[in-house]
């Protein structure tokens, strides 16, 4: 990895996958023909590249979480592997219970909480770390479980609150709001589901809405919509559109929700050069609405 201009620049391979940024911290991830590919780098100081070898054990990684404090969460089939960017020998292991696999993990906005799913056959749970200078705890603060929505599913979603120590748990079209109880054996129903059909990314707006990414239902045109969150972080059923994108995606891997302080920017790299981006920022009066601030195609 290298900074041209600006810009950083990868190794030149088609093994990519993603990339997770939060304030002044950027990870890349993905894989090639040699292993795990694996960048991380503070954007304000020169580039450190942090690659895959054994000390990692990050063969089935498939995922990466970052925080606003350069903690980074490696997310892989059993365990999560915990670095810092700028300290990488620091690192603590978070593992699943036997016969159980994460399946997705992220920090909220201050970096201080860590939420994890964990599926598995019977039961699928909610796990929350707390992260104090730099390190997370490796007893859970809170643990919830759910009756299994399929056996082996490994495709469920934690979207985190901005600040309050709740989040939304996505699998397949269903969004249900995660009750914190400490950490209680119990296995609960997922109450208060609804069905948002065709999201592909979302993300918690000052904690009164959910920002999602979806496809139209009757073209390829993709849309930002927003739903209310009410009280108890209840989501409605219909949400309403703040924007059609301009951009046709194809792929959900050319997406990047970024979020800085209470500002979200969601940007898609299109096929022929071009990005779009969309920023959310909330108005200057007291009324916690949002607004467009543009909506605009950029050449690379």
């Amino acid at each position: 990895m290298a900074m041209i201009d600006g810009r950083v620049v990868l190794q030149p391979v088609n093994g990519w996958r993603g990339i997770a940024i939060a304030g002044y911290f950027l990870a890349a991830w993905g894989y090639s023909s040699s292993g795990t590919l694996l960048y991380l780098c503070d954007i304000r100081e020169p580039l450190r590249a942090v690659t895959h070898d054994s000390h990692y054990g990050i063969e089935s990684l498939r995922g990466v979480a970052v925080s606003q404090k350069g903690v980074v969460a490696l997310i892989c089939d059993q365990m999560i592997k915990i670095i810092t960017i700028n300290d990488p020998i620091i690192n603590t292991c978070l593992c699943a219970p036997p016969g159980h696999y994460f399946t997705d993990a992220s920090f909220n906005d201050p970096g201080d909480l860590l939420f994890a799913l964990i599926s598995g056959r019977i039961k699928d749970s909610l796990c929350i770390w707390r992260c104090q200078d730099r390190v997370v705890n490796v007893e859970t603060e809170w643990e919830t479980h759910y009756e299994a929505v399929r056996r082996g599913y490994l495709g469920s979603r934690v979207i985190p609150h901005n600040t309050h120590q709740g989040c939304i748990i996505a699998t397949e079209e269903l969004f249900f709001p995660a009750q914190i109880r400490g950490r209680s054996q119990e296995i609960l129903p997922r109450n208060h589901e609804v069905r948002l059909a065709n999201v592909i990314a979302g993300c918690v707006f000052l904690d009164h809405s959910m920002i999602t990414v979806e496809r139209g239902p009757f073209s390829g045109r993709f849309r930002l919509k927003e739903y209310k969150i009410e009280r108890q972080s209840l989501l409605p059923s219909t949400g309403v559109e703040i924007c059609k994108l301009e951009s046709r995606l194809d792929n959900p891997k050319r997406l990047l929700v970024v979020k800085e302080d209470e500002n979200i920017t969601v940007i898609v790299c299109n096929p022929n050069g071009t990005i779009e981006i969309v920023q959310i920022v909330p108005k200057p009066e007291n009324d916690n609405s949002r607004k467009m601030l543009f909506h605009s195609l950029r050449l690379l």
